[in-house]
């Protein structure tokens, strides 16, 4: 599995997710 592929996809899927829990306060940013 390369981890470059897959963390492109997953950065891109945690971005849609932090943005609907930003409302919770999530206790780590992430830098994309």
């Amino acid at each position: 599995m390369s981890s470059t592929m897959t963390k492109g996809k997953t950065s891109k899927q945690i971005s849609c997710k932090v943005r609907m829990l930003d409302d919770q306060e999530l206790p780590f940013h992430i830098d994309v």
